[in-house]
């Protein structure tokens, strides 16, 4: 596998959407792991620049990323897609995990026959009492995942296995999406699987650039009764009308490619002199 693409696509739903990643980012408008990615990938690029499109959007199921994604990357001719999809499957009651892994199967075999390479992303193990009942049926879908990567020749991103996800600082207020430093902490294992993290002091230089950037609420912030109050009880009050919060979202890259330069001093072999000598920190992505 190379270490560096021309075109880059993320399929999904709102963890790859980038949902509360909002270091310095305008209200309403989020970051997310994926975007932090292509810019790793612009940044170990030979020409510091990547094409990329984030058509992942949040409350997608996997037949939806299938039907409404997929033919876009294979359209705009990706060598590299992401997929990290199943949350929203896995909470449906009845969601039987084997069966759905073989919709996920499809959607990376459609991939690997149009010549993509494949990053392929498990479902994260629960940390929360209110989600412990979903945990056999994540493992259960996450050991299929697994497999299909092997057989398919993915790299695999695997989340159930990443103890950064353990730090409640890595999660958002909500509880079920990753906080700005959880999406940057993605985005370098990302790069670091897929052998396209150039030079480890971007990792120092990130950590330093991000001190006290991330503003945002995280999952240490509410007691049970006030997540409740103000996350769980409108899920469900929209799940009982038959409601998603994707419902009318457009994806951020809907339009087409966009073009994503490495920031200023990552292109391959630009590292910011002044920074080499710091010790090293754990990861994030730079730029946001």
């Amino acid at each position: 596998m190379p270490t560096s693409w021309n075109t880059y696509v993320a399929l999904g739903d709102s963890l790859t959407e980038g949902m509360c990643d909002t270091s310095r980012m305008p209200p309403g408008v989020y970051h997310g792991w994926a975007d932090r990615l292509a810019m790793l990938l612009a940044a170990s690029h030979p020409t510091g620049t990547v094409r990329f499109a984030n058509l992942a959007v949040r409350s997608r199921r996997t037949q939806q990323v299938a039907v409404e994604q997929l033919p876009r990357a294979v359209e705009w001719g990706a060598d590299l897609v992401s997929i990290l999809v199943g949350g929203n499957d896995l909470t449906r009651p009845g969601c039987e995990p084997h069966r759905l892994a073989q919709h996920v199967d499809d959607i990376v075999a459609h991939a690997r026959n149009a010549g993509a390479d494949v990053l392929l992303g498990t479902m994260y193990r629960p940390r929360y009492l209110v989600m412990t009942p979903l945990t056999r049926r994540i493992h259960r879908f996450d050991e299929d995942v697994r497999d299909i990567a092997a057989r398919r020749g993915c790299t695999l991103l695997d989340l159930w296995g990443m103890p950064e996800l353990a730090d409640p600082r890595s999660w958002a207020e909500d509880r079920v999406h990753l906080s700005s430093r959880g999406h940057r902490t993605l985005a370098f294992r990302a790069a670091e699987n897929l052998g396209a993290l150039t030079d480890p002091r971007i990792r120092i230089l990130d950590t330093v650039l991000h001190e006290g950037a991330d503003a945002g609420p995280d999952a240490t912030q509410l007691s049970a009764a006030q997540w409740g109050m103000l996350h769980a009880a409108p899920w469900l009050w929209r799940r009982m009308r038959g409601r998603h919060a994707g419902d009318g979202v457009v994806a951020k890259d809907a339009g087409g490619l966009r073009e994503v330069r490495a920031a200023r001093g990552l292109s391959a072999g630009e590292l910011l002199p002044e920074f080499a000598d710091r010790p090293r920190g754990v990861g994030s992505v730079v730029h946001g």
